[in-house]
């Protein structure tokens, strides 16, 4: 699921600010992806599954 929302955003204008995969410094369990959106917002996908947010 947060590889498909950061291929979505990027699709529709985001900027890549970090893509899809774990961030073990935060948690063991923390997949994560960050984009711009055109207004300059950033923004965080997250999941906190032991799977990582991967479709299984």
């Amino acid at each position: 699921m947060v590889e498909r929302i950061h291929a979505m955003a990027l699709a529709q204008g985001a900027t890549c600010e970090g893509k899809p995969g774990l961030r073990p410094h935060y948690h063991a369990d923390y997949y994560g992806a960050y984009f711009r959106d055109p207004d300059g917002n950033k923004l965080c996908i997250v999941c906190h599954d032991p799977q990582g947010g991967i479709d299984a």
